[in-house]
């Protein structure tokens, strides 16, 4: 039986739960759709400016893990564009968490493969969890035996290899595709995103938040493993990065702020135990972080769109396959309600195969894209003229 942990605004701070041997689900209670700031009813919860909590003097944040795993995803992305590295390497990079050249990285104990896809909301031992870990695999699998056999050979429809566009050199499969970057955009919903937005922020309200361990309690700590999953901008890379973009759009300036205040609010209601004001904040987060991965999908596939030129198609095939993997992504998006995903398997696979057909990239039509992008749009309140921008 699928195992599900629904997180809700309690209008009152007490859950009431009912488990059984198969079962692990907390009864809804009412939810206030909280999906910005000014929604949140902050019943005295005074926020810092930074998100820095201290117990006795010493910090009481810890996010390690989340950060190593960032790490990894980083440099196995850029790996994924060295011909000569074969699929045992890359494979050891996403299941093993090894063959790093950053120190450090390959005696973590980290992995990037059984985190991939992993929520316990919706996709821990799940027929679909596995099929997520596999498509990454496929991922690696492709680049290595169709790209990588033809690094030099000049792209063409139905023909994989390189294509120039300007100043730079793509390479893609017989679709047009650059797994590379459809592999690096896709593990940010696979992993960023399913494990803040359906994991951590629906563990927190089972968690012990009275007994301090390490300097923080469980509570504390897995919402501190949910911000370095999706706010930790040490190395500029993956959400983090892609939100900073969003946020220089101008229909949606402010949207980091955001973001950021709300997981500031949310951390300190819990130091305050303020329950209601923590899973109102959650709702906020779940919501904007749900809205800046679903502009920036349509920003990629619009970019994408502009350049489908002879001349361009280098350009056009690198941005559509960025849309492609934030395509992916969308699976993992969570609505404010915290009830389901914003979209289902069968929308998402749509969509990726509309994109794929026949020989993809090289055939795919602005009505394909401008539809895609519309039905993504609707889904929030946006139209796909302000997220192109």
């Amino acid at each position: 039986m699928k195992k599900v942990i629904l997180s809700f605004l309690a209008l009152s701070t007490i859950a009431i739960t009912s488990c059984s041997d198969d079962d692990n689900v907390i009864i809804p209670v009412v939810s206030t759709h909280a999906k910005t700031v000014s929604d949140i009813n902050l019943d005295g919860v005074i926020a810092p400016v930074s998100y820095t909590f201290d117990r006795s003097g010493n910090s009481s944040v810890s996010f390690g893990g989340q950060t190593t795993r960032i790490k990894m995803a980083k440099e196995l992305s850029s790996a994924l564009k060295v011909s000569t590295n074969t699929e045992v390497q890359l494979d050891n990079m996403y299941a093993d968490g090894t063959g790093f050249d950053e120190a450090g990285l390959d005696t973590s104990g980290k992995k990037l493969r059984n985190k991939s896809g992993a929520s316990l909301d919706f996709f821990d031992g799940e027929v679909e969890g596995v099929a997520i870990k596999t498509y990454f695999d496929n991922l690696i699998k492709g680049q290595v035996d169709n790209v990588f056999v033809n690094w030099t050979t000049t792209a063409a429809s139905g023909i994989a290899g390189q294509i120039t566009d300007g100043s730079s050199t793509r390479y893609v499969n017989a679709k047009g595709i650059e797994n590379n970057q459809v592999f690096a955009k896709g593990l940010i919903g696979a992993l960023q995103l399913d494990q803040a937005l359906n994991g951590y922020m629906s563990k927190v309200v089972n968690d012990d938040n009275a007994t301090v361990s390490d300097n923080h309690t469980t509570m504390e700590h897995h919402f501190d493993e949910a911000y370095g999953y999706l706010m930790n901008s040490e190395d500029d890379a993956f959400f983090s990065k892609y939100l900073t973009k969003v946020d220089s759009n101008p229909n949606f300036t402010g949207i980091e702020s955001e973001i950021g205040q709300a997981f500031r609010i949310a951390r300190q209601a819990i130091v305050d135990q303020k329950y209601a004001v923590r899973d109102q904040a959650i709702e906020v987060l779940r919501y904007q972080v749900s809205k800046a991965v679903a502009v920036r999908t349509i920003h990629y596939l619009q970019a994408g769109k502009a350049q489908i030129a002879p001349s361009t198609m280098g350009g056009a095939f690198h941005d559509l396959s960025e849309g492609m993997g934030f395509v992916y992504s969308l699976r993992f998006l969570r609505k404010s309600d915290v009830t389901d995903t914003y979209f289902t398997k069968a929308e998402v696979d749509g969509f990726l195969a509309d994109m794929e057909a026949g020989n993809g990239l090289w055939d795919v039509t602005s009505a394909t894209l401008d539809g895609i992008c519309n039905d993504i749009a609707a889904k929030f309140d946006f139209t796909m003229a302000q997220a192109a921008l």
